[in-house]
């Protein structure tokens, strides 16, 4: 059974690794909207980011593996970050911009000034909740003036344990430090410098919850605690960012079907699960709560919305404003449901044949066409540009502002890293006999995690910054490929010398 599962899985993965990869290099042409214009020039990108992937293998492999502890480097490396954050950070608009509002507010004056948004999208409610605790104990420590600049800090130490975890899983998995320095590398080209990281929202803020789950499965023994924490996080990605908890659902899948031996192991793994899920979940609904404001239930946004936006032609599945006032317009929960239903009925009517497969490549080169995650496309993306602070701020905010003089450069380079890693999760798949029954356990939780990713995306709203939070999913997938790369190699060296002989 487990041989026929992991078969079904990694073909399932090569499939939708294919059509990614076959719409970003053959038709990445098609206009569609918030479109990366780099995307225009993939195959250059692809080109020139196999040429940084020599280099930065030639470099590691050379002279470096043996010698670099990659927890100094993390620290020079958040002293770093740090600067540049300081350097150009500004204060965000759109939904990022009202919980940072709404955070102050609450601590301020006691009180949300957005009722009406939050009735809407309560799941950022537990944001919210997070930046007063956190608001709250920096006024207490005497240090309020920086209280935003210090939750960027914290931001940025998120993004860096994140990365030292990403890191170990590597070694644990290949028990090679050459492979794991290369993902290291890609996660400095695709999260370090990432200016995502100064955007105290959501995607930056769950970018920690993936890779933890995952470590913990990997690493931690005990029983109890192992899934007690992984509940808990679970609850938490739900309430943050449901896309972080696809992994859950991972590990949850291949764990019960290939770790549970017994009725009674199954029993007790079910029990274990429910309880702790149901408590989580009711510490942070508690915790919420303490957040004394008028939430109207019946506008609470539903995944239908989402699905219905998904299919929007118009706008290739992203956010649509006449989507959102359609939906708003409606007061009752149940009766908007139903209209929505409708629409997504009339939607999936009018397509044609072309004009469905055009409209899914659209959506897929909006969430994977952009290795910047969508950088600077949502609305009044820099509500305030703050006063350039220290001297080396005009360089950098030329090089982060979507209107920067270098801005191109490091947009281009963003997206030669990610198309890379894209491309080299393709040689993580292997084509021979055995391939089902050496395939690591931990590569299959990883194809399911992002077939699960893919198909979330693919069906509700699109964005390419909702990938964000699984970089380092990603990025291990990929380390997979390398691995057989160097295998091959290794292989063809050893042919190589019997031929010699």
């Amino acid at each position: 059974m487990k041989r026929n599962f992991n078969k079904i899985i990694t073909i399932m993965f090569s499939l939708m690794l294919m059509l990614i990869m076959i719409a970003l290099l053959f038709f990445n042409h098609l206009e569609y909207s918030k479109k990366n214009y780099v995307s225009n020039i993939n195959i250059y990108a692809l080109i020139f980011g196999s040429f940084i992937l020599f280099i930065l293998s030639f470099i590691i492999k050379r002279y470096l593996y043996k010698f670099i502890n990659v927890y100094f480097i993390t620290v020079i490396l958040t002293l770093i970050q740090i600067i540049l954050v300081y350097s150009y950070y500004f204060i965000p608009g759109w939904d990022a911009g009202i919980i940072i509002d709404n955070s102050f507010s609450l601590f301020i004056n006691g009180e949300l000034e957005s009722e009406y948004y939050f009735s809407v999208y309560p799941n950022n409610i537990s944001i919210v909740n997070i930046y007063y605790y956190f608001i709250s104990f920096i006024n207490f420590i005497k240090l309020g003036e920086y209280a935003y600049f210090i939750l960027l800090v914290c931001i940025i130490l998120i993004c860096n344990v994140s990365g030292i975890l990403m890191y170990k899983i590597l070694i644990k998995i290949f028990q090679n430090n050459v492979i794991a320095l290369i993902g290291y590398a890609y996660y400095i080209l695709l999260i370090y410098i990432s200016p995502w990281i100064a955007i105290p929202y959501s995607d930056s803020l769950s970018l920690i919850l993936p890779i933890l789950m995952l470590y913990i499965y990997i690493s931690l023994e005990k029983y109890y605690l192992k899934w007690v924490l992984l509940c808990f996080i679970f609850a938490v990605s739900i309430s943050i960012k449901p896309q972080a908890a696809i992994i859950f659902i991972a590990i949850i899948i291949f764990d019960f079907l290939f770790n549970t031996n017994s009725i009674k192991l199954f029993f007790k793994k079910c029990f274990t699960l429910f309880i702790v899920i149901i408590v989580s979940f009711n510490i942070i609904n508690l915790m919420n709560k303490d957040i004394k404001a008028k939430l109207d239930k019946e506008l609470h946004t539903s995944y239908i919305h989402y699905l219905k936006m998904g299919l929007n032609e118009n706008t290739s599945g992203e956010w649509n404003y006449d989507d959102v006032v359609f939906s708003q317009s409606i007061p009752l929960k149940d009766d908007r449901d139903y209209a929505n239903i409708l629409v997504i009925k009339e939607r999936i009517n009018n397509f044609t044949v072309s004009s469905f497969l055009e409209h899914y490549t659209k959506k897929t080169l909006l969430n994977y066409s952009d290795g910047t995650f969508s950088w600077g496309k949502e609305g009044n993306f820099y509500k305030e540009i703050l006063p350039e602070n220290i001297k080396i701020s005009k360089i950098t905010r030329n090089i982060y502002y979507s209107d920067g003089k270098y801005y191109k450069y490091f947009n281009f380079l963003q997206q030669s890293s990610w198309l890379i890693i894209l491309f080299l999760s393709l040689f993580s798949i292997k084509f021979n006999k055995n391939d089902e029954e050496t395939a690591s356990n931990y590569k299959i939780i990883i194809y399911m995690t992002l077939i699960g990713l893919f198909i979330f995306l693919t069906l509700f709203e699109a964005r390419g910054r909702y990938l964000f939070s699984n970089v380092p999913i990603f990025i291990i997938c990929a380390m997979y490929g390398i691995n057989n790369i160097l295998l091959m190699l290794k292989k063809f060296d050893i042919l190589k010398n019997r031929t010699d002989k």
